[in-house]
């Protein structure tokens, strides 16, 4: 447990709610995740999207099952964004901080819930739920009785056995279970004139709501939270500021240590870490003199990761790196749940020391980054998306390098005390430079050979490749025809057939040459599945997306023969290749509007990381660096008219190289290769799948193709604004589309309940 920490974790609090539905049971993962306050992110996912919805499907039926588990998510997510991971909590009890989050995020979040089950579902008034003194389980009885056709016949025709427990629940002498609210409502009950059969799972999912609230009831924390939620309803000013009402029982405990401004202001002012040092001694001593402090005040316990983060500070300027990644360890852990936004920068400043040690520690790098993720400071960077302990499968090997870029960044060599040398050369920041390629000849007697490019700093890759990227076809020709493999990879993913892919993007700003003599060449070549499907690692380019990007039908046909996997993810955003083909049919259609949507368009971390990977870490390697050199380069005009100025480049190379009538056929090749038209994407929305968007571009032809090959007009997205779920009709409208309007009036009949043909 984490009882020792003022935030719960997440998994906590899913538990939690499963028992108030008596549907925990015996779930010893989810046990163990309740007990970390460093877990891998994926698990949380995996148990709000499948584990803890599919426990609720199976007693409460999909309706309430979806309701609850979104509102539960998106509980969390706010909870982990905007409370955990912003306010510290140093000092301050658990039952405190739960008292505060019961005043503010979590009433509003109930009130909020059972407010749109009114509205949507017709359920109770939200003031039913949050009735003091009542059974809530013996007045949902009532309300069903009263409002649902049937309801007081089928009870009376059940056994007399069910009759006694009803009429116990009824009047509170026990709430009902998980399993015996399921077979209340068996299809097996003998009501064969009653339509509660029907509706049962509306009739089940109000009663286990009742005995939710009824079991929160029985505790303090409980009753409080009915009381407020109740004042809420009626709009009574009970409300607070989370962060404000955390401040002032912090403020209230600092008055009662003493000399604090003496200590903790002196470190905190002297060991900022750009600030000019010199007394290591005196620095060390008051480090001690605040641990004591800490170590006797029971109030202040939370508060150890902060001593251990300054020593840790203290040790990297002193030049003691292997000491200080094992003090970074130790407040890591003890920050977790408690420190708010100190622990983005105790992150930050630990990946730059983890990643510089003898050998990078990597597991505490994969820890540090599963952090950055739980608390909404960053991304994820690999696309594994089962949980896993492998260090591959969290980070990248161009993160690490970009960490340990940064050192002297996070650390200015100025903030350091006199002597200290660390005896290391940063490099990997920015672009890799070659100021002469032509001096690098081809080995013909090794023609496997691996070479090291580079004079900012070095890459490692097979020759191929190298002459490959230059387009030096005679020299790649030379090399196959000694016996060079074709099957090979630079350290970062680049391959031949892909390097002669990109020699025929179109989309690309500086131009490409568009020779395709590398590609008849290296085309020819036996590619094995591997290869065919082998993407970089930073900016993730994938052959069948290059090939796309191309514009040329007969090339990727030949991609797709070659074994690339239709539903291949590429680019930095994780598309797919028939997104990506669909967007280019947008900008042919209408280019203008195209360009005006790209200037407009929002910027998410996506956008960020985005720009993160094809920097090389000039501009910093977290996501508010990327933003903080966002924010000023569009501040100046200039930056203003190049991106104009790229787009249009970009957009005339499209409009004078592709031709509409072609993309639609390799869309069409695409599709009937097994191209899912449902693959959710997070551009240009969230949660948009191609078949959303030919909806959008009025792709008719398109767009009944994808129904033909399972296309789901039923899918939606959720409006980041409003919340609120948009159809695929209504997206259809919004874009004046009325081909797919009059397309989906005509075979409105043929569609299943699940919006498929």
């Amino acid at each position: 447990m984490l009882a020792e920490t003022p935030y719960p974790n997440p998994f906590e609090l899913i538990r939690y709610v499963l028992r108030c539905l008596d549907l925990k049971q015996s779930n010893k993962r989810l046990d163990d995740l309740a007990g970390k306050s460093i877990y891998d992110p994926r698990e949380l996912t995996r148990e709000l999207e499948q584990s803890a919805p599919s426990t609720l499907e199976k007693y409460m039926g999909p309706v309430a099952s979806d309701k609850i588990s979104t509102s539960l998510s998106t509980f969390i997510d706010h909870y982990l964004r905007d409370i955990v991971g912003k306010t510290a909590a140093d000092g301050v009890s658990r039952a405190d901080v739960l008292g505060l989050l019961i005043r503010s995020c979590i009433k509003e979040h109930l009130v909020g819930f059972v407010t749109k089950l009114n509205q949507e579902l017709k359920a109770p008034h939200p003031s039913f739920w949050f009735s003091p003194g009542a059974n809530t389980v013996g007045a949902t009885f009532a309300w069903l009785e009263e409002h649902q056709p049937g309801m007081t016949a089928y009870l009376a025709s059940l056994s007399k056995e069910n009759r006694d427990r009803i009429s116990s629940w009824r009047n509170g002498k026990e709430l009902p279970s998980a399993q015996s609210i399921q077979l209340l409502f068996s299809t097996s009950n003998p009501s064969k004139t009653c339509e509660i059969t029907r509706n049962r799972n509306f009739a089940k999912s109000l009663l286990f709501m009742a005995r939710a609230v009824d079991f929160i009831k029985r505790h303090d924390q409980g009753k409080r939270l009915i009381d407020e939620a109740r004042l809420s309803i009626w709009n009574a000013e009970n409300g607070i500021h989370f962060g404000n009402a955390i401040e002032r029982i912090q403020a209230r405990l600092w008055l009662t240590v003493k000399n604090k401004d003496q200590h903790v202001g002196k470190l905190q002012r002297d060991l900022m870490r750009g600030t000019e040092k010199s007394d290591s001694e005196g620095h060390q001593e008051t480090i001690r003199q605040v641990r004591k402090i800490i170590q006797y005040s029971s109030s202040l316990k939370s508060a150890q990761y902060w001593i251990d983060w300054y020593d840790a500070r203290w040790h990297v300027f002193s030049g003691e790196l292997e000491e200080a990644n094992r003090l970074y360890k130790e407040s890591f852990e003890k920050a977790s749940f408690v420190a708010g936004e100190n622990l983005r920068d105790i992150i930050r400043e630990a990946l730059v020391v983890a990643a510089n040690q003898s050998k990078s520690d990597i597991v505490f790098l994969k820890q540090l980054k599963w952090s950055l993720v739980n608390f909404g400071y960053d991304i994820p960077s690999a696309s594994v998306s089962k949980p896993s302990n492998t260090v591959s499968d969290t980070i990248e090997r161009w993160e690490i390098e970009q960490w340990r870029s940064a050192f002297f960044k996070v650390f200015p060599k100025e903030g350091l005390y006199p002597g200290t040398d660390f005896g290391f050369k940063v490099d990997s920041t920015g672009p890799l430079i070659f100021t002469d390629p032509g001096n690098i000849k081809p080995d013909y007697r090794y023609p496997r050979r691996k070479i090291k490019i580079g004079d900012t700093w070095k890459r490692s890759m097979p020759q191929i490749v190298w002459f490959a990227i230059n387009e030096n076809i005679e020299a790649c020709r030379q090399l196959l025809e000694k016996g060079a493999d074709i099957n090979v990879q630079s350290e970062v993913g680049d391959t031949p057939i892909l390097i002669a892919l990109e020699a025929l993007n179109l989309t690309e700003v500086p131009y490409r040459s568009l020779n395709d003599e590398l590609y008849q060449l290296i085309s020819m070549e036996r590619h094995n599945g591997a290869t065919i499907n082998t993407r970089t690692e930073k900016k993730r380019l994938l052959p069948i997306i290059s090939a796309v990007q191309t514009g040329r039908f007969e090339i990727v046909e030949k991609i797709l023969s070659m074994g690339a996997n239709p539903n291949g993810r590429g680019k930095t955003d994780e598309q797919t290749s028939l997104t990506v083909c669909l967007k280019l049919i947008g900008i042919l259609k209408n280019p203008e509007l195209s360009k005006n949507e790209q200037l407009s368009i929002p910027i998410t971390p996506e956008t960020l990381d985005s720009i993160r990977r094809y920097s090389q870490g000039a501009f910093g390697f977290t996501l508010e660096d990327q933003m903080k050199n966002l924010e000023q380069m569009e501040s100046s005009a200039l930056y203003q008219q190049i991106w104009e100025r790229y787009l249009d480049l970009m957009y005339q190379r499209i409009c004078e190289n592709m031709n509409l009538a072609e993309m639609r056929r390799v869309a069409s090749l695409l599709i009937k290769a097994g191209a899912d038209a449902n693959a959710e994407h997070s551009s240009p929305i969230k949660g948009y799948t191609p078949l959303m968007l030919a909806a959008e571009l009025d792709e008719v032809d398109l767009f009944e193709i994808m129904l033909v090959h399972g296309g789901d007009t039923a899918k939606t997205y959720v409006d980041p604004k409003s919340g609120r779920d948009v159809s695929i009709n209504e997206i259809a409208n919004y874009f004046d589309s009325r081909d797919i309007l009059l397309l989906m009036s005509r075979l409105a009949p043929a569609l299943n309940d699940k919006g498929k043909m």
